[in-house]
């Protein structure tokens, strides 16, 4: 991908559908927080954010968003999630960390969630959203034989790891001990509601929060 492709996952981030995972974490998150946004994006959330008066720090490493980002938020770090160890560079203390629709397109999302906890203060929230690849439209599609990746959604091609509801659950717990499911997008405007029915075939995305400690 150059420099100058802007993959629909970025040009996501800028609108928000009515859906999105990131409206039930912005409405969550305490006033005032010192929050570290990972994949950041162009710093949409974090903006969102500092409107409740929260300091928001971004870890982002595509070359577009970074110098957006690095103009919204107060700090900006390029740092590449699948090489853990770049994650030095970012400091701890935080009372809560993002990762919205992250997880999914590193090799090592254990690895990555293990680290982001250590930059938490104790009794601070880490947010999570996964796409759910159990949902309805996939289920069908592989009783017709068919699970090809596409530039946008659960099988996006830039997906490395494929979660459903117990995967992203045990996921988190298997990190902190413990997990609450803040909430599930639907997976498709016409069938909102039935995500809170059925989540694990409806839903489209799973927000979840974890404390440390």
């Amino acid at each position: 991908m150059s420099d100058y492709e802007e993959p629909r996952y970025y040009k996501s981030s800028k609108d928000w559908w009515r859906y999105d995972p990131k409206h039930s974490v912005v409405g969550d998150v305490p006033i005032g927080s010192r929050v570290l946004d990972v994949g950041c994006a162009y710093g949409d959330l974090g903006a969102a954010l500092k409107t409740r008066d929260c300091i928001v720090e971004g870890v982002e490493n595509y070359p577009l968003a970074v110098a957006e980002a690095s103009e919204r938020l107060d700090t900006l770090y390029v740092v590449d999630l699948n090489d853990v160890r770049q994650l030095d560079a970012v400091p701890a203390g935080f009372d809560v960390i993002t990762a919205m629709d992250v997880l999914e397109h590193t090799t090592d999302p254990w690895a990555v969630l293990a680290v982001l906890r250590g930059k938490l203060k104790i009794g601070g929230t880490c947010y999570v959203s996964v796409p759910n690849v159990a949902n309805i439209k996939t289920r069908l599609g592989l009783m017709c034989g068919q699970f090809d990746y596409t530039d946008y959604g659960v099988l996006d091609r830039t997906h490395l790891r494929f979660f459903t509801r117990s995967t992203a659950t045990s996921l988190m717990h298997g990190v902190f001990g413990n997990v609450e499911m803040l909430a599930v997008t639907p997976a498709a405007e016409k069938l909102a509601g039935l995500e809170r029915v059925w989540p694990s075939m409806f839903a489209l995305q799973f927000v979840m929060k974890s404390r440390n400690g």
